[in-house]
């Protein structure tokens, strides 16, 4: 029997109303897709979101994440859920990052994904492997690089056609501009045959934050806004294609 696999060719997508309203920048996620950017955070943060594309309630992702600092090095723990009945994926991911210096950090994360799609006979499981480092230039300078499923072991076999994760390679600048007003670019690669950019704005003013952004291609505008409530954090976002409609994602966060 010949065997298949399908590559997925869409770009790394935000799931978490801060990385959507500012153009779906990835190293902007309180998910913290780069383990590495958890180093620089000096108190536990919990956040939980949800996110629906185009309205279609079966395109609904949850996503959980808690961040613990320690002394050696910093832990995060996050579960994924994707999908509906005939097809979905759930995600258990573990990362860890440290400083190395005043300027540099490093963190990997390891993700193991559970996969099932309707008419599969096993659903299949999938090992990943993250690395990512940052560098801290200054308080308004920051570059962050993130190799995104550099590693990935499949641990089920199955004569069975799989979706596999794309290799991508993302890079990202953050420039505060002023005090409360801060400017992200990033840039992906991704399966060494396709590029896209992403761009995102946040302005903070008091309690309120207000990002907008866009990523192509198409070009898709992205908005957004949070509430600080002190002890707690809300956020919406929303993001628009001309052909498929609204995207929505909503998100509650707490440092203790």
């Amino acid at each position: 029997m010949i065997r298949t696999s399908i590559f997925s060719m869409d770009h790394q997508k935000a799931s978490d109303p801060i990385s959507l309203g500012m153009g779906g920048v990835v190293h902007c996620s309180p998910h913290f897709e780069n383990p590495s950017n958890i180093s620089f955070l000096d108190s536990k943060i919990v956040y939980i979101s949800y996110h629906n594309e185009y309205e279609i309630k079966e395109l609904g992702e949850w996503n959980a994440s808690l961040v613990i600092p320690s002394q050696w090095a910093h832990q995060h723990f996050c579960i994924n859920h994707f999908g509906f009945e005939n097809y979905n994926h759930t995600s258990l991911k573990y990362g860890v990052g440290k400083i190395l210096s005043k300027r540099w950090s490093l963190g990997t994360s390891i993700r193991l994904k559970h996969l099932y799609f309707a008419g599969c006979q096993e659903a299949q499981l999938f090992l990943y492997c993250n690395i990512g480092a940052s560098y801290k230039h200054s308080d308004k300078i920051n570059i962050s690089l993130l190799t995104h499923n550099i590693l990935e072991s499949e641990l089920t076999s199955t004569d069975e056609e799989r979706t596999k994760e794309n290799h991508a390679l993302m890079a990202c600048s953050s420039f505060r501009f002023l005090d409360n007003a801060r400017w992200c670019l990033e840039i992906e690669e991704n399966n060494w045959c396709d590029w896209n950019i992403r761009n995102g704005f946040e302005f903070v003013h008091e309690r309120l934050s207000l990002r907008c952004g866009f990523y192509m291609l198409p070009l898709i505008p992205t908005f957004g806004c949070g509430f600080n409530l002190d002890w707690i954090q809300l956020d919406v976002s929303s993001s628009y294609h001309n052909q498929l409609g609204y995207s929505l994602a909503i998100g509650i966060g707490s440092k203790f």
